[in-house]
């Protein structure tokens, strides 16, 4: 997780976005998110109820700048969830390379 912490801060930075060095959990990371949603794209974040699923929260984005393809990301830990999905999408459309 650590690798992935610092990836999503290079992101930020690089998207003109404070993220402190120690960022931890989900609210840190809606400044990126509203990021992601200014290119147009639409961004779920799904919370499926206790039992139904081994990884219960998503990251689903889809339209915009990603056009007919799409970034989704399932897991059990919601942050890591979120940031997999950021990064993920940095590398398609921002051409993030860390």
């Amino acid at each position: 997780m650590d690798k992935l912490r610092q990836q999503v801060r290079q992101i930020a930075t690089s998207r003109g976005v404070a993220l402190a060095e120690d960022w931890r959990g989900v609210d840190c990371l809606l400044p990126l998110l509203e990021k992601v949603r200014l290119d147009g794209t639409v961004v779920v974040l799904k919370l499926t109820g206790v039992g139904r699923t081994p990884e219960p929260y998503m990251a689903l984005f889809t339209g915009g700048t990603l056009q007919q393809d799409f970034v989704r990301v399932t897991g059990t830990v919601l942050d890591e969830v979120v940031a997999r999905a950021l990064v993920n999408y940095a590398r398609r459309v921002w051409k993030f390379t860390g």
